[in-house]
């Protein structure tokens, strides 16, 4: 060897043959061997330099195999011969087999077949095959197999695929390109083709295969298997195969298993419709398409009821499209459906309340096989509250209260127990209606001018003073007709059952006008025209001042009302062409068809019978006021 040097040690050998060992330095050491030109082999035992222009500083059965590449120093260390410009800092048994690669030191670390690959050390870690560029900093059994690839520490975490990175943590494992976790335990990201996918941290997360560009923040046990998901943390939540896009910021045990959905915590909710949401709560669902959630508990959005919202409460339930429950306990919206068609949008709303229904009429008011074939009720419904009201008519309220039923379209109730017929507003507690409901529940669809105009002299608003459910205890206090008339039931009265005090200015059903007329000397048989109540007269002998008259009433649920007391008044119009004049009148007939009573009218005293009347037809106004 020329111009080689061996400064000192024992059993140090520099041995290349020729020119192959000129140039070359071995400082001490013991039994280290220099077997190549331009080499520096500063000391330690049984070292070996096997390249030119290498450098091995020192330590115990260390080899440099490959040219122009530096090793430190440690422990049975190679730098392979395909490893030409690399370094190997020191450490034991660890190993580089690729140019341009640097391992600091550890111990069993190695860089395989790739280069401008980095260790820093640690121990067990390796950067293998098709890895270029890629980085462990150290840790304990990390493994890359990847180009431009980064683990900084941890033990046993593994990236298979190019641009991934993995902080830390135990058994993390990334199989998808540019994806990064950032610590925990057992995190992995699976193969995809869109690859971008990140973990943050936790325990056992998963971005399951063909789930790119998604991310879960933490947690433990949270799985993501559709592209675009995103998990915040929390516990097992889900986001399923086919739920791209979809979001769980949290909570526990949470599922989306649609595109677009968002779960934003709570406990054991779940999406299952596109672009549904829930904010929040336990156990509450959504089947259908643009729905949300609020809160609350157990509550669903169901089937066939999009755009529906539920804002909290418990055990609440919306079937119906475009529907709100803004709250409560047991709710129920439905929309009751005859045909095979789409259902319809609804608009339905239960503010909040206890054990409220939003649905059609059923047997229970109407004969069911006289409905339309094409019936599709309630729409655009609503109960703001209260405990089991129902709503049943298109554009049907109830305001509140317990036990009312708005059944017909366009109806309202409030109170207790009340029910409310087609365009009727109804209040006070267990009215009564007619029997059966079909005299006024007949408009099952929109309204229309000629479904109000049917109405004629049914009754719009009511009072009722009833008490309890049973037919039998129903009863009215006040009615109003459509045609504008109203009604009082209260009655004083007549010595059979307790009276009661009469109210000054009060009405009652016994101090009204029953019927009035003003009747004719030369009135016929027949209607009498200036009249109130149906008023007829039978005058069948001229002269005779005999008129029997005859009213015709009617109770307010349509039958004829027959009067058992009436106190009559009648007066003689003042006639200069007669006289004077005078009538009277009988007690009203309460038998046969009832409601009759005799008028008599008279010309003043009769001259040829002193003392007595003298019957002649008269001019005369009678008004009557009965029970």
């Amino acid at each position: 060897a020329s111009r080689s040097f061996i400064g000192g040690g024992h059993k140090n050998v520099i041995n290349g043959g020729g020119s192959w060992s000129n140039f070359t330095v071995l400082v001490g050491g013991e039994s280290n061997s220099l077997q190549s030109s331009h080499g520096f082999l500063g000391g330690g035992y049984g070292n070996l330099i096997n390249a030119p222009i290498s450098v091995l500083v020192g330590g115990d059965s260390n080899r440099v195999w490959a040219d122009t590449s530096v090793m430190g120093g440690g422990f049975q260390n190679n730098i392979w011969g395909a490893s030409k410009f690399s370094f190997l800092g020191g450490g034991a048994n660890n190993g580089t087999q690729a140019r341009y690669d640097a391992l600091v030191g550890g111990r069993n670390n190695n860089i395989d077949s790739t280069e401008y690959a980095f260790i820093g050390g640690g121990q067990g870690n390796e950067i293998t095959v098709n890895s270029d560029h890629s980085v462990i900093v150290g840790g304990d059994s990390n493994y890359v197999r990847g180009p431009f690839a980064t683990i900084v520490g941890g033990r046993a975490d593994s990236v298979f695929m190019e641009g991934d990175a993995i902080v830390g943590g135990i058994n993390n494992q990334i199989r998808d390109t540019f994806s990064f976790i950032g610590g925990g335990y057992g995190n992995h990201i699976l193969t995809d083709t869109i690859s971008e996918s990140v973990i943050g941290g936790g325990w056992t997360n998963v971005i399951d295969t063909n789930a790119g560009i998604s991310g879960i923040l933490g947690g433990q046990t949270n799985y993501v298997g559709a592209p675009g998901g995103t998990v915040g943390a929390g516990l097992t939540n889900v986001i399923r195969r086919g739920a791209n896009f979809s979001t769980i910021a949290g909570g526990l045990e949470n599922i989306d298993s649609a595109q677009y959905t968002t779960i934003g915590g709570g406990n054991s909710n779940g999406t299952y419709a596109l672009g549904s949401t829930i904010a929040g709560g336990m156990g509450n669902t959504i089947l259908d398409t643009l729905g949300t959630v609020s809160g609350g508990y157990l509550n669903i959005i169901g089937k066939s009821a999009s755009f529906s919202t539920i804002s909290g409460g418990y055990r609440n339930v919306d079937s119906s499209k475009g529907g709100t429950i803004g709250g409560g306990v047991w709710n129920l919206l439905t929309m009751t459906r005859r045909c095979g068609c789409a259902p319809a949008n609804s608009a339905d709303v239960i503010a909040g309340g206890w054990a409220d229904t939003i649905i059609g009429l059923d047997s229970r008011w109407v004969d069911t096989s006289t409905l339309p074939e094409h019936y599709l009720a309630p729409i655009m419904a609503t109960i703001s509250g209260g405990d089991s009201n129902t709503t049943n008519g298109n554009y049907g309220t109830v305001t509140g209260g317990w036990k009312n039923h708005a059944l017909g379209i366009g109806s309202v109730a409030a109170g207790v127990g009340n029910e409310a017929l087609d365009y009727q507003t109804v209040v006070g507690h267990y009215n009564s209606s007619p029997h059966p409901y079909s005299a006024q529940l007949t408009n099952f669809e929109t309204a229309s001018p000629a479904s109000i105009t049917s109405l004629g002299d049914l009754t719009t608003f009511v009072v009722g003073n009833g008490k309890d459910s049973s037919l039998k205890n129903r009863s009215n206090a006040f009615e109003v007709s459509d045609n504008g008339h109203s009604i009082v039931h209260d009655s004083l009265g007549d010595g059979s059952t307790p009276r009661n005090d009469p109210i000054i200015g009060g009405t009652y059903r016994d101090n009204v006008v029953n019927a009035w007329g003003d009747v004719p000397s030369s009135q016929a048989s027949g209607l009498v025209v200036n009249s109130f109540g149906n008023v007829t007269v039978s005058h069948a002998i001229p002269n005779s001042g005999q008129y029997s008259i005859f009213i015709q009433s009617f109770n307010s649920d349509g039958t004829t009302r027959v009067l058992t007391a009436a106190a009559i008044q009648v007066t003689v119009e003042e006639n200069s062409g007669e006289g004077c004049g005078y009538a009277t009148v009988t007690r009203i007939a309460t038998s046969g068809t009832g409601n009759t009573f005799i008028v008599r009218t008279y010309n003043g005293v009769n001259p040829a019978a002193p003392g007595q009347c003298k019957p002649a037809d008269r001019d005369f106004f009678f008004t009557l006021v009965g029970r």
